[in-house]
């Protein structure tokens, strides 16, 4: 777990050194965002404030950060971001029904209420916490709808596509959030029919009137974390030095 936040601070800031290079001045570096979902928010948090406990340094170079629902409390507090040291613009997107269930979590946890613990603790003047009714901590991965019915669709077809199994099997019995919680009955159907494995692998016969479980869609969250990270980083990043 240590490796995974290490090598994504790692990887920014060799992003962030290549940048010029491919893009030349299309690429200003004095007005740099960073948008992270689950344990990217986490590695944004490193990333602006640096932890102590990975030997990682603040990278400068980003003038803001946006996160949508954060890891789990055991990834950030390995992580242990210096959130005192967090001070550029920051924007939190968390769902109120986001919590980590068993296996992954045991005893459940909130990931809502992990969210408002680390807002609490940044330093940022300049920070805000938006609150997305009925989402869980998985309707802010916008493509696992169609990733369930594409490994869904190949897995039915061939047995030996055990990949692909896992791929559907994960997603389907996930801890943090299940496509029936937030996808459409075309997702299950359309072009092709996972309803099988979907039943085999949740034990629900999904309906027209049964899903989203939650009432809301990934793609209509999808939408709305757009128009705020558009807002937000065209707002904060305009007024960068």
């Amino acid at each position: 777990m240590l490796d995974s936040i290490v090598d994504r601070a790692r990887d920014i800031g060799a992003v962030l050194d290549a940048l010029p290079a491919w893009f030349g001045e299309r690429a200003d570096m004095n007005r740099v965002g960073m948008l992270g979902h689950s344990r990217g928010t986490v590695t944004a948090f490193v990333e602006a404030g640096g932890s102590a406990t990975l030997g990682i340094s603040p990278e400068r170079r980003i003038k803001a950060i946006m996160g949508l629902s954060s890891g789990t409390p055991s990834v950030t507090l390995t992580a242990n971001p210096d959130f005192a040291n967090i001070e550029i613009p920051t924007v939190l997107v968390e769902g109120t029904l986001s919590s980590c269930n068993p296996p992954m979590c045991n005893p459940p946890v909130s990931l809502l209420a992990a969210t408002e613990q680390a807002f609490a603790k940044i330093a940022s003047q300049d920070k805000q916490l938006v609150l997305v009714q009925n989402a869980v901590h998985r309707t802010f991965n916008s493509g696992l709808c169609a990733q369930t019915q594409n490994s869904g669709a190949i897995a039915e077809a061939d047995p030996r596509a055990i990949l692909d199994f896992k791929t559907a099997k994960d997603a389907l019995t996930s801890s943090t959030g299940l496509p029936l919680d937030f996808c459409t009955y075309s997702d299950f159907t359309s072009p092709n029919d996972v309803r099988p494995i979907t039943l085999a692998l949740t034990g629900l016969q999904v309906t027209p009137a049964n899903v989203p479980r939650t009432g809301l869609t990934s793609l209509a969250v999808a939408q709305q974390v757009t128009d705020i990270a558009v807002s937000f980083f065209n707002r904060v990043l305009e007024a960068a030095p």
